[in-house]
């Protein structure tokens, strides 16, 4: 057979070969619901059908190492006469991108320099143990003896010095590839497998055909960053929201509609059952710490800023709330801080004071909205006045809220104890008393008048035969079982007095516990 007609035939094998193997069509994500752990991915193929023996066509699709395959999905609504007989999902090796096969081959080198220079230290240690063993070597006579000693000293000290460089080169090397490891896990997942998901299609089909297919990403989220600054003097609050966006998939979206979601994952499906409702006499039963029981409740319970801005549009959905941030180009591994939204809150301001608690005063803020609002569990920054004051966790769901911003150094409060007596009565009453005198005084040393809320645990008997009187000074604004509330509207540069006295009678014989006050 001549050279031509060899090629000739070589080539139709291939090319014949070619056709027979299914192949996968270039898919785009065209949009992704980010939810705090996972992704929506919606993505579009133009898939490169192959004709079958029986007359149907064959595609495949790749998804990424993290998809769930139980999660895929195929749209149908824009193909007419199209049917898909089967679907069939198997595992293989990944086709990654040239930054991710770049990042792999960079580690591997990496490994080859460090096993190399692992391989250094263990002959320097061979050489350092011959040249050691030389000390114990008789030279003869005392020049030998010196010229000996000199030389196991200089090639000891050479080769403790490249050990102690090698090594340091190891350790360099070691953070190096923990490093690029992490990257490329941030980026990948760690996983160097993907799925590949065939299509057996009948129907009217041409040789390619534009599939629009969604599944669910593990590895990929978001996670909410506030911004929440009070202004007193204005009445309001500054909300500032920002969102780090983040997908390992192993390729880059380019260009994708990406939107944030709020779902709350359930405990469960189902409503528990309704508990039986039994008296009977109290049994008293020594508890036992079980190790098991504690480690499965354990193991259920751990069961870069962007420059452009958009309008971000918020749509309630039945489960959760959902929050289109526009069209977004997010690499594979990397964290992209985008802005969510800006709002300014109307508000009341006052300040709480608990002298029984805590010397402090802190600035609050009571804000109320037209529509109920659902903010997810985030990290906030909280500020006064362009002052940080602090942080700390942050939701919100509802239509009202109270925010507290820290203690104030320009409202001060402070309680006394005026008097504090005990007594009994006379033989015919056999009665016991107690009688206290508090005073809290208030100072406004701020730069213009401020509403003070000062609240005080109110007295409380639990036996009937214990009869309590109480006296205020102002009387108080606000009064339920267990706390007492003044109002007070200080004037700056002015301060308040309350004056609470409270009598307490009860039999001479019963033991009291006097509570807050001993």
């Amino acid at each position: 057979m001549s050279f031509s007609a060899f090629y000739r035939l070589l080539m139709i094998t291939l090319i014949s070969a070619f056709l027979a193997f299914p192949q996968t069509g270039r898919c785009t994500v065209t949009q992704a619901t980010l939810f705090p752990q996972s992704a929506f991915v919606e993505e579009l193929v133009e898939l490169s059908l192959q004709p079958q023996p029986d007359g149907r066509f064959l595609g495949t699709i790749i998804l990424p190492p993290q998809a769930d395959p139980d999660t895929f999905r195929t749209d149908l609504r824009h193909s007419k006469n199209v049917r898909i007989d089967n679907i069939a999902i198997r595992r293989v090796k990944s086709v990654e991108e040239d930054r991710i096969s770049a990042l792999r081959s960079e580690i591997q080198t990496l490994m080859n320099r460090r096993n190399d220079l692992q391989s250094k230290i263990l002959s320097i240690e061979g050489e350092l143990q011959l040249w050691q063993s030389q000390t114990k070597a008789k030279a003869g006579n005392v020049a030998n003896t010196d010229l000996l000693s000199k030389a196991v000293g200089k090639n000891i000290h050479r080769l403790h010095r490249e050990k102690f460089q090698t090594t340091s080169d190891v350790e360099e090397l070691d953070e190096r590839i923990r490093e690029l490891q992490n990257r490329l896990e941030e980026a990948t997942g760690n996983k160097e497998t993907a799925w590949e998901v065939s299509l057996l299609c009948s129907g009217n089909l041409q040789k390619t055909w534009n599939v629009r297919f969604s599944y669910i990403l593990g590895a990929s989220g978001w996670k909410p960053h506030y911004r929440i600054e009070a202004f007193p003097a204005e009445n309001r609050v500054r909300f500032e929201w920002e969102a780090d966006i983040w997908q390992s998939s192993g390729k880059d979206w380019l260009n994708a509609d990406i939107h944030l979601a709020t779902h709350r994952i359930p405990l469960s499906l189902d409503p528990p059952g309704l508990p039986p409702w039994i008296i009977r006499p109290r049994q008293v039963r020594t508890m036992k710490k079980s190790l098991s029981m504690d480690s499965t409740l354990q193991a259920s319970v751990h069961s870069e800023r962007l420059v452009e801005t958009a309008e971000i549009v918020e749509r309630p959905l039945f489960s959760y709330s959902s929050w289109s941030i526009g069209k977004k180009s997010l690499s594979a591994g990397a964290s992209l801080r985008v802005p969510v939204k800006t709002e300014t809150w109307p508000c009341e301001y006052l300040y709480l004071a608990r002298p029984s608690a805590t010397p402090q005063v802190f600035v609050q803020a009571t804000v109320k909205f037209a529509n109920n609002v659902d903010i997810p569990p985030g990290q906030a920054s909280f500020l006064i006045d362009n002052a940080l004051a602090g942080t700390q966790s942050f939701s919100l769901s509802g239509n009202e809220t109270i925010l507290f911003f820290g203690p104030t150094p320009f409202i001060t409060v402070s309680a006394e104890m005026i008097d504090d007596q005990s007594g009994a009565g006379n033989i015919f009453q056999n009665r016991q008393t107690r009688r206290w005198h508090r005073r809290i005084e208030a100072k406004n040393q701020s730069r213009s008048a401020a509403v003070l809320r000062i609240e005080e645990p109110a007295a409380q008997s639990r036996d009937e035969r214990i009869r309590l009187t109480t006296r205020q000074s102002p009387e108080v604004s606000e009064k339920d079982t267990g706390t007492w509330v003044w109002i007070l509207r200080i004037p700056s540069g002015h301060q308040a007095r309350i004056d609470s006295v409270l009598e307490v009678e009860a039999p001479g014989e019963m033991e009291l516990d006097f509570g807050l006050f001993h």
